[in-house]
């Protein structure tokens, strides 16, 4: 195993803090003792050249630990080139993300445990809370790698190298990476003729009161009152506004692709050579 800590570089997908069910190529669940694995994955770009001189040297080394020839041809070597191309059909630029042009993509993951991230506050290191972090914020990292070889008889499995955080250091705020599909490129920015029943303004509900807009106090429901005679007036009973709720969150973007995770083939054109 080799320990290093990087340079700075900043989260371009996932959140090292979140962690997610583990599933396999074939998308079904990886267990352990019976469980779900959780992972923790998160990918950082390092511009080239602090990645050429810092990182690469110490991965190159571990790889020549079981392989002193060089990497065989399916490695997965869990970074990819900014500059270069995605595994997609048809293939898209990897720069046409946000901060991927002119880095290295290191993926990132650990299953034994939740990273720690700290942040250096009056000289003294703070552990920080997973809302306080967000993809595109700026961090640097002890990590460890470990060279594997192939698992025999696992479908999918291939030689490559373990990527293992042991802290983190938040370094400062970028701007927020929002991770999954465009909704411009999705649905293509074109109105679409509503449905039979369905109204582009908010629909009264059976009790005939308007809904309440986003932001707007809700006034709460007034008891029924009992029949009263025809000359006798009732005045129904009021409250106080109950609080807003507050606006409804959109779910949680779709988990970025972890590019290079299970990337394998030698290194593409710009990266570092692995012999």
């Amino acid at each position: 195993m080799t320990e290093v800590i990087t340079p700075a570089g900043r989260i371009v997908w996932g959140h090292p803090m979140n962690g997610r069910p583990k599933v396999d190529n074939n998308k079904q669940p990886v267990l352990k003792d019976g469980k779900q694995v959780t992972q923790w994955a998160f990918g950082v770009a390092f511009s080239k050249d602090d990645f050429s001189a810092t990182i690469w040297p110490q991965m190159d080394a571990e790889i020549k630990t079981l392989y002193p020839g060089g990497a065989p041809a399916n490695f997965a070597f869990k970074y990819v080139d900014g500059d270069g191309l995605d595994g997609n059909n048809p293939p898209r630029p990897f720069a046409d993300r946000e901060g991927y042009a002119g880095c290295f993509v290191l993926s990132v993951s650990s299953e034994a445990f939740q990273p720690r991230v700290v942040q250096l506050q009056g000289g003294a290191y703070v552990d920080m809370t997973p809302e306080q972090v967000k993809c595109g914020d700026y961090i640097r990292l002890g990590i460890s790698f470990k060279c594997h070889q192939g698992k025999p008889g696992v479908r999918g499995s291939v030689p490559g190298i373990y990527v293992n955080p042991t802290m983190i250091e938040f370094l400062g705020y970028g701007t927020h990476i929002q991770t999954g599909p465009d909704a411009q490129q999705l649905f293509g920015g074109t109105a679409v003729a509503l449905p039979p029943g369905a109204s582009a303004a908010p629909v009264a509900d059976v009790t005939g009161a308007p809904p309440p807009m986003p932001g707007q106090p809700v006034a709460p429901v007034a008891p029924v009152a009992p029949v009263a005679p025809a000359h006798d007036f009732v005045q129904n009973a009021t409250g106080q506004p109950m609080a807003a709720p507050a606006p409804g969150n959109p779910g949680a973007p779709i988990a970025a692709q972890q590019p290079g995770n299970n990337v394998a083939g030698t290194a593409m054109p710009g990266m570092p050579s692995t012999s």
